[in-house]
């Protein structure tokens, strides 16, 4: 459920990125310590949605989201339950950050976001879909094994 003091529009562009992120098909490391999850909406648009965990559990500070088209999205056709919230700044994050990294995917041209899009999979890594309950634990898990 969507439910922003926002106009409208707003509204809709957040309940779309929203739907995304439920159907999240990957979710990798981005740039600065960002993440880039690529999912499907409910009408079937791919989007790519750069976000930034929150400390609070199953929440996100979604920095931009565009649909996915052309060379990225034929790349990601070859190849989990997150809540927005009211904009709040993740821990360590201020503004300007946000904006960096902003610019930084907004200049990538297509062959770049292919590219990167390749390259966040390292061969020592697997990638797989996992249960949407059981990410928090994998998560978990993960940041025991870097920590």
């Amino acid at each position: 459920m969507c439910i922003f003091s926002l106009s409208f529009l707003q509204y809709l562009r957040r309940c779309v990125v929203l739907e995304a992120l439920e159907n999240i098909g990957e979710d990798r490391a981005g740039r600065e310590g960002s993440r880039i999850a690529l999912g499907q909406t409910a009408s079937g648009r791919y989007l790519r949605v750069i976000y930034v965990p929150d400390p609070v559990p199953d929440s996100v500070f979604v920095i931009t989201a565009f649909e996915l088209s052309g060379k990225p999205l034929g790349a990601f056709r070859r190849g989990g339950k997150t809540r927005m919230k009211q904009p709040k700044l993740p821990t360590g994050w201020d503004e300007s950050e946000i904006k960096r990294v902003l610019a930084a995917y907004e200049a990538q041209t297509e062959d770049e976001a292919v590219a990167e899009d390749e390259l966040g999979v390292a061969p020592s890594d697997t990638v797989m879909n996992v249960p949407q309950e059981l990410v928090p634990q994998v998560r978990q898990l993960i940041a025991k094994r870097q920590g």
